[in-house]
This record gives C-alpha cells, structure tokens and sequence, in this order.
C-alpha cells in the first residue's frame, strides 16, 4: 500500500482545493503516480463490499484516439442515448445551483449570454476531455441495481480527491455517458455494464480562465437537519 509523502495535500486542502478543471495542459502524469493513485482509490467503502466499479483508463494517444472519435459522434447525435437516465429539467434550488455555476463559467472565458455557438464550442469541449492527457472511464454491472451507482459515486469522489492530494486537476463527466453505447462499442465493453461518467485528469492549466472562477456551497444548515449551532 503507498502512503502519501509529506508533500501530498490533506484530506481537508484536497477537499477545499478541488474544483472541476476545465483546461489541462498535455504533459503526461508518470507512471507510477497514476498506480499509486488508483492504487488508494480501491479502497473506496462499498455495498458487501462488491466493489462494482470497473475503470477503461486512456492515456497518451489513446485519449486523443477516443475523444476524437466521441467529438464526431456527439456532433452527429446530439440527443444520444444514456444508460442512466439525465434528469428531464432543474427545478428550484437545483435549477438555481446550475444556472450559477453555468453563468460563472461563460463570464469566465467571456461568453456573452446570446452567444448560443460560443457556449456549444465550449459544451464540445467535454467530449474533448478539455485536453486531458488521462481519462477514467467508469462502469457498473447493471445487474447489482442502483447501489452500485452509489458506490461508484463515492469511487468518483475518492479518485478525485487523491488526485487533488497529488497537485492534479480533476473533473467528473457526465456528459460522456450521454452516448453510452458508443462507448461501450468503442471498448468492446460487456453489454451489461453501465457507463457512470469519465474522470479527466492531468496538470491544471492555470493560464486558462475556464480554471478561474470557482462555484459556491449552500450552508450546512440548509442541508443537514437537526445539527446544533
């Protein structure tokens, strides 16, 4: 098992310094790192202990290869076909919630709010995994049901923080199992696995504005019922 050197984050630094990366820049992650990464991640809590997450890792010129090959295909289906179904519209605090990240993110890389190709370009950008030299692909087994898409959120979540804990950008994406039969075909996965969503990751550009606004958290009191002050 690898432990973190001293120069690694804190569980607290990652979880306050993590922020989706919308820019990457292409030097690669080595080797080693991206094992002990993974390595740490595996020991996600699960359900029984089932552990049903499954991770297609891309790297190098495998991550060119498929983003290339999505970009085309997400330009010619724009609606796709999920395996898990996207909710059908955001309502009240959680229409709100997207509205603002949405907002921060256009003024950020200067899209006006009319500038209906400006903001496509940019939306694209996600099958193009923002320039990520690394992606994590994750799937579950349909058969073990909607617990094992609770695991592998939990999987996402620790996966992302370790890296943070590296010094690595990180963003999860949904928006890549809009087209999950494609990836499926695409890795000849089996046919009864569920894409979840893709992890991108690699050095953040900071240069990039997309990486310079940062979205907001509700209060604790607004979310956790019956905590003391």
């Amino acid at each position: 098992m690898y432990f973190p050197t001293e120069q690694a984050q804190s569980l607290s630094e990652a979880v306050n310094s993590r922020h989706s990366c919308r820019s990457f820049r292409s030097t690669p992650i080595p080797n080693d790192q991206i094992r002990q990464i993974f390595t740490l991640a595996q020991q996600t809590p699960s359900w029984c202990n089932t552990q049903p997450w499954q991770v297609q890792f891309l790297t190098g010129a495998a991550t060119r290869d498929f983003a290339s090959e999505l970009t085309r295909h997400a330009a010619s289906d724009p609606s796709g076909n999920p395996d898990l179904q996207f909710p059908a519209e955001y309502v009240g605090e959680f229409g709100q919630r997207r509205r603002s990240s949405g907002r921060a993110l256009f003024a950020a890389v200067g899209l006006a709010r009319d500038d209906l190709a400006g903001r496509a370009r940019q939306s694209a950008l996600n099958y193009e995994f923002f320039g990520a030299p690394h992606v994590a692909i994750i799937s579950v087994p349909k058969s073990l049901n909607d617990y094992a898409l609770v695991d592998a959120g939990g999987y996402v979540s620790t996966l992302m923080l370790i890296a943070t804990s590296f010094g690595l950008g990180t963003i999860a994406q949904a928006s890549i199992a809009r087209y999950s039969p494609f990836v499926r075909d695409y890795f000849r996965m089996n046919e009864q696995q569920r894409v979840v969503c893709a992890v991108s990751f690699g050095y953040a550009d900071e240069t990039n504005p997309a990486n310079a606004f940062r979205t907001d958290r509700s209060s604790i009191d607004d979310v956790v019922i019956g905590l003391s002050q």
